[in-house]
């Protein structure tokens, strides 16, 4: 894959991730720390993915964030960085 598939494939892992931590904004809604630090992250996040994105040959995806038994997994090879 390329390097802009990488990090989408990426961002999908860490919504995932991260979907259960949006109930806290129901929960507290308003909250300027709770809002400050979902930009935070954001941006931190944003910034690993982009620089990593430089560096990473490739990937392995096991699949362990999904409810259901994984079935397959996936090796991911980022082709510009292996050239």
């Amino acid at each position: 894959v390329g390097r802009r598939q990488w990090v989408r494939f990426n961002i999908r892992i860490f919504r995932q991730m991260f979907e259960p931590l949006e109930g806290l904004q129901q929960l507290i809604p308003g909250s300027l720390l709770l809002n400050f630090g979902q930009k935070g992250l954001t941006r931190y996040l944003g910034l690993m993915l982009g620089l990593l994105a430089r560096r990473v040959l490739g990937q392995y995806d096991p699949a362990l964030l999904g409810r259901e038994p994984v079935e397959t997994s996936s090796l991911i090879l980022v082709e510009p960085n292996v050239q």
